[in-house]
């Protein structure tokens, strides 16, 4: 990301919509500087929040109770200082949902003592968080509060109630335990969305990830439907370029499948990306564009846009610079979550007669798939030898997954259109069992196959 420098000072407004970016997902958090530079160019872009929720910070969730060190203070209150200068609202996410070893008032008593710490750095916004923690709590707390949803109520409310006396101006979120429409079920009759809806304050945004964690799309009929449960409009938390669930895979494709429409019908939208913060500059981008977006806003648009933005940093040690084309090569590889890019696509629908068939058509079809082959081998290449060494050594072991597949494919098309292709089956000497798909977890995901509908069976055949 490209960044501008700003000295200007500004206030966000309390209750204005908030579109930006959540560090919210499993896994190494981003450092300080490349916090800074985020929020930095956020800025620039019409971006406005950033919400602080790394999983893997220990204290904000696993050691949610225990105080900041003076160092971690202090890198706290400079990130958060840096966000104030540039109108970027800080929001300081806190997960006490594990919690089983505190007594309920002391669940409260040090809620509000670690939220007002953070205050004291200067945050004025705070989001309260009950995702991915058991469904029912400990009896201590069903005894207490009768439920869990109400522990969870009265905790952030004794939160409100204490924050807002020291600080008016301040601005909750609260995310529930059933985030989304596959945890919720029949929404309109989920017990748990009803109670929050009905007993926090209107003024508490609620956050919401769509049909399931990663939303294959998000319209406007859904979103009301969740807004009539919460009593005020979701605040989206979207998945859409998370990784963590799966760090094989980078989502280096655009922000996409979200009606633009939606904008004008929630309290606004924080996305999740890449774990790795040099793989989302095309998330960044896109998603940018989509809020400043008018009626027509263009996916494609967006997506070249983003890439002509992010290829002058794959200059490598010649000074040399990739094509448009070669870069989206690689990212339409890269892609979504449900989706590869129009060239990937291309190549998929073009492998099955490849591989099957020696008529004119299955000689066309490999001759294609040779050419995107080449391309991609060349990025193994290209990778090892960009100036940014850091954009580099994230996306090495993608790039090198990629050239191993398709190395193996081109080798295969060979042995094909050879004469020993009749006579002995086709072996890869840079492709041996134990070392190539190789490991425990590979040899674990033989033994049930996953069908295109979504369900589970044994594998059709047996796995050594």
């Amino acid at each position: 990301m490209q960044t501008q420098k700003t000295d200007e000072t500004a206030s966000p407004s309390q209750h204005a919509p908030l579109w930006g970016v959540v560090e919210g997902f499993y896994g190494r958090p981003w450092t300080a500087g490349q916090r800074e530079s985020l929020c930095a160019w956020m800025k620039g872009q019409g971006l406005n929040a950033y919400l602080y929720a790394p999983k893997d910070d220990l204290k904000h969730r696993a050691l949610w109770h225990a105080a900041y060190t003076r160092d971690e203070a202090r890198a706290l209150k400079r990130l958060i200082a840096h966000c104030d200068r540039l109108g970027v609202r800080f929001i300081y996410g806190i997960a006490p949902g594990l919690s089983t070893r505190w007594t309920p008032k002391q669940v409260e008593s040090l809620l509000l003592r670690k939220v007002e710490s953070v205050r004291r750095l200067g945050c004025r916004s705070f989001a309260l968080m009950f995702d991915d923690i058991p469904s029912k709590g400990a009896a201590q707390y069903l005894r207490r509060y009768g439920s869990w949803v109400n522990a969870h109520v009265a905790w952030s409310r004794h939160v409100i109630e204490g924050i807002s006396k020291r600080q008016p101006d301040a601005r909750f979120l609260f995310c529930p335990t059933p985030y989304c429409g596959s945890f919720a079920g029949d929404v309109a009759q989920n017990t748990y969305l009803r109670t929050i809806g009905e007993d926090l304050p209107n003024a508490v945004d609620i956050l919401w990830t769509g049909s399931d964690i990663i939303a294959p799309s998000i319209g406007l009929a859904e979103i009301r439907a969740v807004a009539r449960v919460l009593r005020r409009p979701p605040t989206i938390w979207d998945n859409w370029f998370a990784n963590d669930y799966d760090l094989r895979r980078l989502h280096l494709g655009p922000y996409a499948k979200r009606d633009p429409r939606v904008r004008r019908e929630v309290r606004g939208i924080l996305i999740n990306p890449n774990t790795e913060f040099r793989a989302n500059d095309v998330p960044f981008h896109t998603f940018a564009s989509f809020v400043r977006g008018g009626g027509g806003w263009s996916e494609e648009s967006a997506y070249r846009d983003a890439l002509d933005q992010w290829r002058p940093q794959f200059r490598d040690c010649r000074g040399a610079l990739p094509t448009r084309k070669e870069l989206r090569t690689l990212t339409d590889c890269l892609h979504l979550p449900f989706a590869s890019g129009k060239l990937a696509a291309k190549l998929l629908r073009d492998l099955p007669s490849a591989l099957a068939s020696t008529t004119s058509a299955g000689h066309a079809a490999r001759a294609r798939i040779r050419k995107t082959a080449r391309a991609l081998l060349q990025w193994q290449t290209r990778i090892t030898e960009l100036r940014d060494r850091e954009l580099s050594y994230t996306l090495y072991r993608h790039v090198w997954e990629l050239k191993e597949e398709m190395d193996l494919f081109q080798r295969y098309f060979d042995w094909m259109e050879s004469a020993t292709a009749r006579r002995s089956a086709f072996r890869s000497p840079f492709h041996q069992v134990g070392t190539y798909r190789g490991g425990f977890v590979a040899s674990l995901q033989r033994h049930l196959e996953l069908a295109a509908a979504g369900g589970f069976r044994p594998a059709t055949r047996p796995v050594s």
